[in-house]
């Protein structure tokens, strides 16, 4: 998981970061996307092996994620 201040900044990075790592899957979770949608992403990414979250505070609220090995 990396917090980002901005909403603008995790588009950004999730436009960003699929080219630096690869083999990864990058998803992104900010307040500007629909709850429905929020929701469907954060499930995709519970089910991934491994990957990253790009998140602003809207993750720091009562989001539980098992397993998370580093947060940034």
């Amino acid at each position: 998981m990396i917090f980002l201040a901005t909403c603008a900044s995790v588009d950004y990075y999730h436009y960003i970061l699929p080219n630096l790592i690869k083999n990864r899957h990058v998803s992104k979770l900010h307040s500007q996307i629909k709850q429905k949608k929020r929701t469907k992403i954060y499930q995709d990414f519970l089910e991934q092996e491994a990957g990253v979250l790009l998140t602003t505070d809207i993750s720091a609220r009562g989001i539980d994620i098992p397993d998370v090995a580093w947060i940034v």
